[in-house]
């Protein structure tokens, strides 16, 4: 597959996500067989939660179908097998707006979810 020449994350600042997680690609100590992502829609303020064997080739993808921004905020290496769980959660309380999208104030929520399911949180190491 060709490499996609795409910057790894447009900054929230400038996107106004009134959230705080940092931006990255984070190896949690999990070992699924994909990745799992947060794709934010600013202008939608909207969360989309999936999972990708390549997620920047998936923003790119998502990015050519959608006319608003779309910002690849995080990637988690290996971490297919907490999607469902983070959307039944998520559905739970009342973040889901429609299929794998939800309400953008449900981002922090969720990465506080991935690290509290890592088993070594003492050990996440970003790669900006």
């Amino acid at each position: 597959m060709d490499h996609i020449d795409l910057p790894l994350f447009s900054y929230a600042q400038q996107a106004s996500i009134p959230i705080d997680v940092p931006e990255g690609i984070y190896d949690l100590g999990f070992n699924g067989p994909k990745s799992l992502y947060f794709i934010t829609s600013p202008e939608a303020k909207a969360l989309k939660i999936g999972i990708a064997t390549n997620p920047h080739k998936r923003m790119y993808d998502m990015q050519v179908a959608n006319p608003t921004e779309l910002i690849l905020h995080v990637v988690i290496r290996r971490a297919s097998q907490y999607e469902k769980i983070l959307h039944n959660i998520l559905t739970a309380r009342g973040f889901h707006l429609r299929g794998e999208w939800f309400s953008i104030e449900a981002l922090t929520p969720a990465w506080e979810m991935m690290q509290s399911f890592s088993a070594v949180n003492h050990t996440i190491s970003a790669h900006l």
